[in-house]
């Protein structure tokens, strides 16, 4: 639900369905499902940015940035929580990095680390391209939130 009167929901999250190559010139393989998007936090006025790996939110252990292009950058550091994560959900991947085209419909990244160790496994994702546009959209303007602040106070 949204904090500001009149203000949509943000659409479902965005769903990547990702495969990745373990070896150099091996078959790639499915991987982890990556889901980007926004939800509603009351102690904000923004939107705040979900990440979910495997069906897992992750939100609180990604670095987002944007490059030189305007493509969005997400790096996913669950180092500081690998004892719990291996623990209980092996398959996760501990570290990794991903860069979203820009029509945000797929990304191109390499996951790092693993529950067994650190790795460079080349990593793809793609989705249908509905909904991945406002995504992308509103990522940006989230890691410029003074822009964000002022478009959502000239609407009121």
């Amino acid at each position: 639900m949204s904090p500001l009167p009149g203000a949509p929901a943000p659409p479902p999250l965005t769903v990547y369905h990702t495969r990745y190559q373990p070896d150099p010139g091996a078959q790639w393989q499915s991987g982890l499902n990556v889901a980007l998007g926004f939800a509603w936090d009351p102690n904000n006025e923004i939107p705040q940015p979900v990440v979910e790996l495997g069906g897992q939110d992750i939100s609180s252990y990604v670095t987002l940035s944007v490059d030189s292009n305007r493509s969005l950058l997400v790096h996913i550091d669950l180092s500081s929580v690998s004892d719990a994560v291996c623990g209980t959900t092996p398959q996760l991947y501990v570290g990794g990095n991903l860069q979203l085209s820009p029509d945000g419909a797929s990304f191109t990244g390499t996951i790092t680390r693993l529950c067994s160790g650190p790795v460079s496994c080349p990593w793809q994702g793609q989705s249908s391209l509905a909904g991945a546009r406002w995504v992308v959209g509103m990522w940006r303007w989230t890691l410029a939130r003074e822009a964000l602040r002022k478009e959502l106070a000239s609407l009121g």
